[in-house]
């Protein structure tokens, strides 16, 4: 059993992406075996609601344009691609949260998450790194601020 200390957290500020840009978050799973990730995204009240990209690549190195897709991990209508859901186009309605739990031990190093969206939006990612190889001890190691327990 894992404790719920071994974990880092990550996150990616949110940010208004304009229609057709893309916004990336590079992860840096040293040390960590599983990636839990959110992709959240305002609503938006247009029939092109979807992302047209959402994909996780791979590499060695934290260099982006030598990454290599991971088709499981890719959005889109090839073999072996998970479908991009639609945004919610009621705008009081929840908010587009997205979830992919990664698998990393037969993954690279670092991993990209890119998405773009069809519309102006504001996305965020948050990422957990779990199934440390040595817990992190100190909320620096976590990725957090504060760090408590009750």
């Amino acid at each position: 059993m894992y404790s719920s200390k071994a974990e880092k957290r990550m996150a990616l500020a949110g940010a208004s992406i304009t229609a057709g840009a893309t916004a990336t978050f590079m992860i840096d799973r040293a040390g960590f075996d599983a990636v839990s990730l959110d992709v959240m995204a305002t609503t938006v009240a247009v029939a092109a609601n979807n992302f047209s990209v959402f994909k996780v690549t791979e590499n060695d190195t934290p260099t982006i344009g030598t990454a290599t897709g991971i088709p499981t991990l890719t959005g889109g209508t090839a073999a072996g691609n998970f479908t991009i859901p639609n945004a919610d186009t009621v705008v009081s309605n929840i908010q587009y949260i997205q979830s992919l739990d990664i698998d990393c031990r037969a993954r690279k190093r670092y991993l990209f998450i890119s998405v773009s969206p069809q519309a102006t939006q504001t996305i965020a990612m948050s990422a957990r790194l779990r199934r440390a190889k040595q817990s992190p001890l100190t909320t620096t190691d976590q990725g957090t601020l504060l760090s408590v327990s009750g």
